[in-house]
Order: C-alpha cells, then sequence, then structure tokens
C-alpha cells in the first residue's frame, strides 16, 4: 500500500502501519514511555500487538510480527474470521467481553463494572486469563519484560490484570526470577494517531534531505500551505526557532523548517528537542 501511495502521489516521505505498531511507535519515540523491550496489546480491532526489542519496532518478514490476536489457546476452539480455530481475541478481544457480558459498548462495560456488576466482571475475568495464556506464549518466545495494555484493555485494566497476571505468573517460565510488568498504556486514545505522526516525523528528523527534495517539486509548499492555513504565517522559521533549534543543524531552508517545527510542536514532540 505505502509504494502504491508514494507511486500515485509522487512523495516518497510516505509510511503505512497497522493501529497497534502505531501504538506501540507511540510509545517508543519521541520518549521511551516502556522501556526499550515491550509488547504493546490494542484490543480495540481483534487484538493487535506492536512488538518492540532493542528500542526499534519489530515488523517481521512481511509486516505481520505482533498478530497476537491469532495465537491458538484452543485448539478446537471457536472459529475465527481468519479462519482458524480457537484464536485468543474470540475470548479476549472486545465483542467476546462485551458478548459475555450482555452489553453492546465500551462505555456500557466501564459503567457496568464500576457497579461491579457480576457478568461486566466475569467476562472481563475471563478475557484477562485468555490473554494471560496468549501473552505468555509470546513471553516464553521473546523474552519480554514488560507488556503494555492500550485501546479498550486500558479502560478495563483493573478488572482484567488481575486474572491476566495470574496465568502470566502461572505459565510464564522462571517467572519467580524474571516477573513480567504489566501497565495500563500511558498514551490512550490517540495512540495510534500519535504513532502516525512519529512515523513520518521521527524520518523527517532523520532523513531531513527527503522534505529539501519536496519542496523542490512544489509538493512541500502544498503540504505546508494546508497546514499552516489560518495557524501559521511568514515566519516560518521563528516559529520553529521558538520550539526549539534541534533540527536546524541538519535543515537550512527556512519553509522546511517551519513544517517540521509544526510538527513537533503540535503533536506534543517540543519537549523531545528541549
Amino acid at each position: 500500500m505505502a509504494h502504491h501511495l508514494r507511486t500515485g502521489l509522487g512523495l516518497d516521505l510516505v509510511e503505512v502501519d497497522n493501529e497497534a505498531n502505531l501504538a506501540a511507535l507511540a510509545h517508543l519515540w519521541p520518549h521511551k514511555l516502556a522501556g526499550d523491550d515491550f509488547l504493546y496489546v490494542s484490543g480495540d480491532v481483534g487484538i493487535g500487538g506492536g512488538l518492540v526489542t532493542g528500542g526499534t519496532l519489530y515488523p517481521g518478514v512481511s509486516g505481520f510480527a505482533g498478530e497476537l490476536g491469532h495465537l491458538t489457546i484452543e485448539r478446537e476452539g471457536r472459529r475465527c474470521r481468519c479462519g482458524s480455530q480457537g484464536c485468543v481475541e474470540q475470548y479476549a478481544g472486545l465483542d467476546a467481553i462485551l458478548g459475555g457480558a450482555g452489553l453492546d459498548d465500551i462505555l456500557a462495560l466501564s459503567n457496568a463494572l464500576a457497579e461491579a456488576d457480576i457478568d461486566a466482571r466475569g467476562a472481563v475475568a475471563r478475557a484477562g486469563a485468555a490473554l494471560g495464556v496468549a501473552l505468555a506464549s509470546v513471553i516464553n518466545l521473546c523474552d519480554l519484560a514488560t507488556v503494555v495494555l492500550g485501546g479498550c484493555y486500558a479502560e478495563i485494566f483493573e478488572t482484567l490484570a488481575p486474572a491476566l497476571g495470574a496465568e502470566l505468573e502461572r505459565r510464564t517460565l522462571a517467572a519467580d526470577s524474571r516477573p513480567t510488568t504489566v501497565l495500563a498504556a500511558p498514551v490512550r486514545s490517540d495512540a495510534a494517531v500519535r504513532g502516525g505522526a512519529a512515523l513520518v516525523a521521527r524520518r523527517a528528523c532523520n532523513e531531513p534531505e527527503r522534505l529539501i527534495r519536496l519542496k523542490s517539486t512544489g509538493s512541500l509548499a502544498a503540504a505546508q500551505y494546508s497546514i499552516s492555513r489560518g495557524v501559521l504565517t511568514g515566519g516560518l522559521a521563528a516559529h520553529f526557532v521558538q520550539v526549539g533549534a534541534g533540527l536546524a543543524g541538519f535543515v537550512t531552508d527556512a519553509k522546511v523548517l517551519g513544517v517540521l517545527g509544526y510538527i513537533v510542536s503540535n503533536l506534543g514532540f517540543d519537549e523531545w528537542l528541549r
């Protein structure tokens, strides 16, 4: 998809990734919010995972690394939309939780949990146990120290975590000597959006010459106009200087600096430059 977009738009600064990977990146750049080695788990659309090792997001050979939702926890279990059976998302995905609780959405679930509803608490506990079984396999394989629960899992973390943690203690090899930290995602509802911005902004910081090439084709001018309209005027370089001069040594073009300054300041990356 990224290749087709780059070709169709005539831009090489185009990146595409899935929601879980982008959310994981939001916890990695510009600040490391969960260390250098962790698994980000998202439960909003099925169950997705972003695997980070050595401070780097690992996509796999074909980009399918982190498809946690399709780990099998029941050999002859429930039929999954992927065509397999017993996938963990059929037991711990949001649809499975809501179905078990007899509720329609995450807001209703959160309210029911706050009221100590037995059905809601039971559905979340069962999901936590199922998710813990799958996560133990990932930890045994990848030797990760941290699991970050995002999306809907962060919203129901307090009820989900005990059953999940019990399965990790039971199934993780040498659990006593290498405990796993399970935490609610520091970045919540906009994690994927911030990760998408980070994907492009990080590349722009590491390869600023690409923005220079965009300017020479006229694409940058159009992009600069669209994002600065009504927000930035005239002194784009001055605006960037207010944010910080962290990139000024790499890029000397004022308009390029202005675009980078807009990205950095408006997406919460300004602290990284200071």
